[in-house]
């Protein structure tokens, strides 16, 4: 059986690793800190990318699997502009 003396060391060891660990922890935020963009960054990121599928933009509006063949079509050729005499 364990006596207190050698339960209480092991949890000031215990205690010891869980400082050192949370200084480590700290440490890798400082470094990841200057490597991930700020959460403003990504928030105009969002803004930007929202605006890519504006009605200004994307005068379709919303085309799913259940739009008629002509809505598809359309949204198809704005996406993909090529030669118009050639088929697929």
């Amino acid at each position: 059986m364990i006596g207190y003396e050698e339960l209480y060391e092991k949890y000031q060891r215990l205690l010891d690793e869980n400082k050192l660990l949370r200084n480590e922890i700290e440490s890798y935020k400082e470094q990841l800190g200057s490597v991930l963009p700020k959460f403003s960054d990504v928030a105009q990121h969002k803004d930007e990318a929202d605006n890519l599928f504006s009605e200004e933009l994307y005068p379709f509006g919303q085309v799913t699997n259940a739009s008629p063949p002509q809505d598809k079509i359309n949204l198809f050729m704005s996406l993909f502009r090529g030669r118009e005499d050639v088929f697929a």
